[in-house]
């Protein structure tokens, strides 16, 4: 009866630690480092440096497995560099010394991650899962064709401590958008249309997650 009694106690123990130690909910922010993949004769993207901030929250479903739910501002930007320099034939590049002109594009929307967090041990955990975002026309610049609703997943990990949270996690977009065709003119004065989509973001995210939940002594 007696090591029934203990194992009881022990085994309650050792969940109760084991819940404290769950990734935190609280205040987030960090930076994002982004790119596309696209590039042609006229436009080179490069990768740009953005920003989130926000909150998250965290659903304990057992010692081991946490629930996800983070509300974010997302800034996403990348470099990019256009000039009627790419028109010219490779040939008269190659005899010119010219520094291309960089621009950084910027887009803001609200993003919504949803996830699931999976504690590998007490400090580290791995965590994958569903990210929405929506990123208004007017809140974007016109030559950075990202999804105004963008769909992605996401893969990342953490390591927790008792006041923070250090995460690192990758994401990339799901579904491509169409958007207005685009419009050739030819000397002979012909008109080609054809249909064009927007852009597959990526983005690499770096973040710290402040608690202001209550704290264990034993975490």
């Amino acid at each position: 009866m007696k090591k029934l009694f203990f194992l009881l106690i022990s085994t309650s123990l050792i969940s109760i630690l084991s819940a404290s130690a769950q990734p935190h909910q609280g205040w987030k922010a960090g930076m994002n480092i982004n790119w596309i993949n696209f590039e042609n004769s006229i436009y080179k993207f490069s990768p740009g440096i953005g920003y989130h901030i926000g909150y998250a929250w965290g659903i304990n479903c057992s010692p081991k497995v946490n629930i996800s739910i983070e509300s974010l501002i997302n800034r996403k930007s990348v470099k990019s560099e256009y000039d009627q320099y790419f028109y010219l034939p490779k040939e008269e590049r190659d005899e010119i010394n010219y520094k291309r002109q960089q621009e950084r594009l910027d887009a803001y929307g609200l993003s919504i991650p949803l996830g699931i967090n999976f504690m590998i041990t007490p400090w580290l955990y791995a965590s994958g899962g569903y990210e929405f975002s929506w990123f208004p026309e007017d809140w974007c610049e016109d030559d950075y064709y990202i999804n105004t609703y963008d769909h992605a997943f996401y893969l990342g990990s953490g390591f927790h401590t008792r006041y923070f949270d250090f995460v690192i996690r990758y994401s990339k977009s799901l579904n491509s958008e169409k958007t207005d065709p685009a419009i050739d003119y030819y000397m002979n004065g012909n008109i080609e249309t054809y249909p064009t989509e927007t852009n597959k973001t990526n983005n690499l995210q770096f973040s710290i997650i402040l608690s202001l939940g209550k704290k264990n002594k034993k975490e």
